[in-house]
């Protein structure tokens, strides 16, 4: 039996990576070894992400979850086979202040990333 994680190797998309369940999942895939690859908008410099320095041990791209175009450079560029978007404002308060911001994340952003997955030839899991 072998010891060689599942993740292995494997490209992977994280979208959300600096926020709570992001951070921690990035660690967790990182730490199993898997190619992953990180969309951020912000940096936000209080998240597990950015406070252990997860971006300088995976491949981090700036860039807006609504921006279709983006997500499918990124999903031919880097080969990605599986896709954990957690990308979303999640913060009501926020929400509630900005619903147009919140939309373009939440609704445009899903969508972005489901159609960008559907485009691509190599994607096989969507989480």
């Amino acid at each position: 039996m072998s010891n060689r994680s599942t993740w292995a190797d494997r490209p992977v998309l994280v979208t959300g990576a600096t926020g709570l369940l992001g951070s921690w999942l990035t660690l967790a895939l990182h730490q199993r070894q898997a190619r992953v690859v990180c969309l951020v908008r912000d940096s936000v410099p209080s998240s597990k992400f950015c406070v252990d320095g997860l971006g300088s041990v995976v491949e981090t791209v700036t860039g807006d979850i609504a921006d279709q175009t983006t997500i499918e450079r990124i999903l031919g560029e880097y080969e990605i086979r599986t896709v954990l978007h957690l990308a979303a404002q999640t913060i009501v308060p926020v929400a509630n202040r900005n619903p147009i911001s919140t939309f373009e994340s939440n609704i445009k952003g899903t969508w972005s990333t489901l159609e960008a997955c559907r485009r691509s030839p190599l994607v096989s899991e969507i989480v």
